[in-house]
C-alpha cells in the first residue's frame, strides 16, 4: 500500500502549485524556471474510531519546468527522501532502510505534463522506465487508479483577487466543493484559506463518511508560484470491504524552511483540547532594559562542536550571554561538510524547530543530511562549516485601561487584540489575537488575579485529527492563525498590562563558524569551552564538583562548627575549603581507642552514604568525621571531647592582574606567581575564585568538557598541554587566596551521650 501513498503525497503539490495561477496573480513560469520544496506527509487511517498511523513521510522536491504554452511539463526530482509504514520504511541516507527499486526510480525523478487551461493531468512517467513498468505491474491497476484520481487536477484557479476577504468557489477541487478565502495580502505575499462546505461540522461525530478539506496557503504575488500549504484531508478508503475514513495531513515549506525530520511537525507535542486553567503569575516590576545584545555575547568564536547523532549531526557553540538573559533568535544555514579541506558534496538542512539554547547558554543545532547514497562521504566528514545569523529581539510593556463587562480592544503595537465577556458569566474573559511576521503577544499578564487558560485555535475544523491540529498548530503561519486567550478574574482589574515581543526583520548580525570533531574539540586547549559538558555516565555528588568561584563565605568563626548527622554518637564538623588552607584540629584531651588516638578526618564524601556521615554539607566545604585514624569506627558513647581550632589568620582575596590572551579560558600556570605544580585540585579550587564577565563563576574542566572533582588527584595531571588549566568560560577576573590578621584560635566541645540502657 505505501508506495502509492506516498505518492499521492509526493505529487499532490503539482496541482497546488497551479492553483496559484490567475489575473490577479498570475502563474506564468518560464521554462528553465525551478524551485525546491519540502514536503512532509501524514496519513491516518480509521480516524473516525480508531485512527492508526499507517504512514509518514518527508522529501526535498525539485521541480523544473521543461514546457510550457497549451501544456506545462515538469520534472519532480526528490533529492532526499524517507518515509515509515509501521514497523518498515525507507531512507536514501540509511542503507539499512533502502529499496533499490524506489531508489533507482525516486533518483532518477518523474515527468508530469498537464493541461494549462484546465489543469487535467494528462501524462505521468518515471525516468527510470524500465524500473517504473515494474514497479506498476506490481501494483496493478489498483495502483495506477489510485494514483491517476490522486493527482488529476479537479479544479484549476483562474484568478486570485489580491483584496483581503474575497473569495473564490471551487465547485470541485480535489472531488470537494471548496471556498478559498483571501485572508491577508502582503506587498510580496497572498495568504489564503480552503475549506470544504460544512467545515465546521464534524462528520466523525455524525459519522458521515464524506470528502472534506481544510488547508493554508501562501502565494508569491509576483510569480504565482506557492510558498508554502499546509492541507488536510478526510478521504473514505475501503479497507477489507468496509469504508473507512482515512486522514491525510500535508505541509510544504521552502527549501530553505526544512522542519525537522519527518515525524516532527506531528509529534513534536502532543496537541491537547482539554481546556486547562492556570493560576495568573503576578508581572514582574520595572520597565525591560531591552539591552541589545552584541556579537561578542552571541557569537564570539570562530569554532564549535560537531556531535553525530542517529538521525545527522549536532551542532553546538558557546555564546557569552549571561544566564537568564533574554535572546533573540538564533538561525543556521548554509551548511557545508569538508573532508581534508575540501568541499564535500553532500547537501545539509538546518530544520528550523532543531535550533535551540541549553541552560549553558550554548547554541545547538541538529543538521541533517540530505542525498542519495552517502554514507561514504559521511563517515568521512571531518569539519562542517555553517554562517549563523542572529536576530535581535526587544520587548514592550503596553499598560492599557480595563473597562469590565464589556467588548474592548487594544492596539498592541502590530497586534490588535479583543477581550470579550463570556456569555453567561459575570468574570470570565476571551481575549483573542492574531500574531504578525515579527511580533508576538507574551502569555504573561499583568495586572489581572485569577486564572488564565491557553485556548485552541477556533478556526480549525472539529474533524481534524489530533495529529493534524498539531501540524497546523506548529507551522501555521501567524498570520493565518488566531489565538485565544480565556481568563478568570478574582477582582476587577483597573489597568492590565500585556507584553509583546518584537523580533528584527533581518539578521543583526552573522558569523562564519566552523565545527569540529566532539572528542577533538573538548580536548584541546585553544577550542572554546562549552560550559560543563553533562554525562549520564559519569555520576557524582553536587558538593564534589570544583566550583572554585564561589561568592564570599558567609563562615563565622566563633559560631558552632558541627553539621547534624543521623545520631547522637556521631560527630561531624565542617569548614569551608578557604579556612582549610589556613586552619588545623588539635584535640587537647585525646581519647585512644584499642591504643589508637581518635582524630577528625576529612570526609571523602560530602553526603551520608556512609554510616555516621553528614546529612548534609554546604558546597565548597569540607567535612570532618571524628573516627578511629582508619575511618572504621564513628560512633562513640560516654565521652566529652575537647579540640582546639587554630589558624593562621583570616582568609582573603586579592584581584590578579589577566594578561591579554587569545584564549581567554586558559590559564597558563607557567606565568602565575608561586604556583605549585604539585598542588591538588582541591587546594587550587580553594585558593582561586575565577569568574566570567557576568559575575558567574566558573569551574576548570578536564579533557572531556566535565568539571574537575574537588579531590586529592594532583592539578598537574588535569593541565592542557602540560601547561594551561581550561575554565568552563571565558574569564574576566581572577582572584587569589591570601591571609590577613593575627592568628586566631577557639575551643569547642563535643559530647557523646552514654548508652541508652534497657
Amino acid at each position: 500500500m505505501y508506495p502509492h501513498n506516498y505518492l499521492k503525497a509526493l505529487l499532490l503539490p503539482i496541482i497546488f502549485t497551479l492553483t496559484a495561477c490567475g489575473e490577479s496573480v498570475t502563474f506564468s513560469p518560464e521554462i528553465g524556471d525551478e524551485k525546491r520544496y519540502w514536503a512532509y506527509a501524514h496519513t491516518t487511517r480509521d480516524v473516525a474510531t480508531n485512527p492508526e498511523t499507517v504512514m509518514l513521510s518527508e522529501s526535498l522536491l525539485h521541480y523544473k519546468v521543461e514546457q510550457t504554452g497549451d501544456a506545462l511539463s515538469l520534472h519532480i526530482t526528490p533529492e532526499h527522501l524517507q518515509f515509515s509504514t509501521g514497523h518498515s520504511g525507507f531512507s536514501s541516507v540509511d542503507s539499512s532502510k533502502r529499496n533499490p527499486q524506489i531508489q533507482k526510480i525516486f533518483s532518477a525523478g518523474f515527468d508530469v505534463s498537464l493541461n494549462s487551461e484546465s489543469g487535467e493531468l494528462t501524462d505521468f512517467t518515471a525516468r527510470n522506465k524500465d524500473q517504473w513498468e515494474s514497479f506498476v505491474k506490481r501494483g496493478g491497476q489498483i495502483l495506477m487508479n489510485s494514483l491517476q484520481s490522486t493527482i488529476n487536477a479537479p479544479g484549476f484557479i483562474q484568478s486570485i483577487p489580491v483584496k483581503a476577504g474575497s473569495e473564490v468557489q471551487l465547485t470541485d477541487f480535489k472531488g470537494v466543493p471548496v471556498t478559498l478565502t483571501v485572508q491577508s495580502v502582503s506587498e510580496k505575499t497572498v495568504f489564503a484559506t480552503m475549506s470544504s462546505k460544512g467545515t465546521e461540522a464534524s462528520s466523525v461525530e455524525q459519522n458521515v463518511l464524506g470528502k472534506q478539506l481544510f488547508g493554508q496557503i501562501e502565494i508569491n504575488r509576483s510569480t504565482g508560484w506557492l510558498e508554502k500549504m499546509l492541507l488536510v484531508m478526510n478521504i473514505p478508503v475501503e479497507v477489507y470491504g468496509k469504508t473507512k475514513m482515512t486522514q491525510f495531513a500535508f505541509a510544504m515549506h521552502p527549501e530553505d524552511e526544512s522542519v525537522g525530520t519527518f515525524a516532527e511537525i506531528f509529534y513534536n507535542t502532543y496537541y491537547d483540547e482539554e481546556q486547562h486553567w492556570f493560576d495568573i503569575v503576578p508581572l514582574s516590576k520595572g520597565q525591560p532594559t531591552n539591552e541589545m545584545l552584541t556579537a561578542e555575547d552571541v557569537l564570539p568564536y570562530p569554532r564549535g562542536m560537531l556531535l553525530e547523532e542517529e538521525a545527522g549531526f549536532r551542532l553546538s557553540y558557546p555564546t557569552d550571554v549571561a544566564k537568564q538573559q533574554q535572546i533573540g533568535r538564533i538561525a543556521f544555514r548554509d551548511v557545508r561538510g569538508y573532508i581534508d579541506g575540501q568541499p564535500t558534496d553532500v547537501k545539509f538542512a538546518a530544520p528550523l524547530d532543531q535550533q535551540f539554547i541549553d541552560e549553558g547558554m550554548n547554541v545547538s543545532a541538529h543538521i541533517q543530511p540530505l542525498g542519495w547514497q552517502i554514507e561514504r562521504e559521511l563517515n568521512d566528514l571531518e569539519t562542517v562549516a555553517a554562517f549563523v545569523d542572529y536576530y535581535n529581539v526587544s520587548e514592550t510593556r503596553y499598560n492599557v485601561p480595563w473597562t469590565g463587562g464589556k467588548t474592548q480592544t487594544f492596539q498592541l503595537g502590530e497586534i490588535t487584540l479583543t477581550a470579550t465577556l463570556v456569555a453567561g458569566t459575570q468574570n470570565e474573559y476571551r481575549l483573542e489575537y492574531t500574531n504578525t511576521v515579527n511580533s508576538r503577544l507574551a502569555l504573561t499578564v499583568g495586572g489581572l488575579q485569577g486564572q488564565i487558560s491557553f485556548l485552541s485555535d477556533p478556526n480549525l475544523p472539529s474533524w481534524l485529527a489530533p495529529s493534524s491540529k498539531q501540524m497546523l498548530s506548529f507551522l501555521g503561519n501567524s498570520v493565518l492563525q488566531q489565538n485565544a486567550i480565556a481568563v478568570k478574574l478574582f477582582s476587577a482589574p483597573t489597568e492590565v498590562t500585556f507584553i509583546v515581543h518584537s523580533q528584527s526583520e533581518v539578521p543583526s548580525f552573522t558569523r562564519e563558524v566552523v565545527f569540529w570533531d566532539q572528542a577533538w574539540f573538548l580536548s584541546s586547549a585553544e577550542m572554546p569551552p562549552m560550559g560543563l559538558v553533562p554525562s549520564e555516565s559519569y555520576l557524582f555528588d553536587a558538593e564534589d564538583l570544583a566550583t572554585s568561584s564561589e561568592s564570599e563565605s558567609t563562615f563565622d568563626f566563633s559560631h558552632d562548627l558541627h553539621i547534624a548527622t543521623e545520631s547522637p554518637h556521631n560527630a561531624v564538623v565542617a569548614l569551608p575549603y578557604v579556612w582549610e588552607n589556613v586552619c588545623q584540629f588539635s584535640i587537647d584531651n585525646t581519647p585512644h581507642v584499642s591504643g589508637h588516638p581518635l582524630v577528625w578526618k576529612p570526609q571523602p564524601k560530602t553526603s551520608n552514604d556512609v554510616a555516621g556521615g553528614p546529612t548534609k554539607i554546604e558546597d565548597n566545604t569540607t567535612a570532618y568525621q571524628f573516627t578511629t585514624p582508619d575511618g572504621i569506627r564513628r560512633y562513640f558513647y560516654d565521652m566529652e571531647v575537647t579540640t582546639r581550632l587554630s589558624c593562621e589568620g583570616t582568609p582573603s582575596w586579592e584581584e590578579m592582574a589577566l594578561a591579554p590572551s587569545p584564549f581567554p579560558w586558559l590559564i597558563d600556570v607557567s606565568k602565575v606567581v608561586d604556583f605549585d605544580p604539585q598542588q591538588s585540585v582541591k587546594q587550587f579550587i580553594s585558593g582561586y575564585r575565577i569568574y566570567n564577565k557576568h559575575g558567574e563563576p566558573l569551574s576548570p574542566i578536564d579533557r572531556y568538557g566535565k568539571a574537575l572533582t574537588a579531590g586529592d588527584s594532583l592539578l598537574l595531571e588535569a593541565l592542557f598541554d602540560g601547561t594551561y588549566i581550561k575554565m568552563s568560560g571565558k574569564i574576566s577576573r581572577i582572584e587569589h587566596f591570601s591571609v590577613e590578621g593575627e592568628p586566631l584560635e577557639r575551643v569547642f566541645v563535643t559530647m557523646f551521650p552514654p548508652l541508652a540502657k534497657g
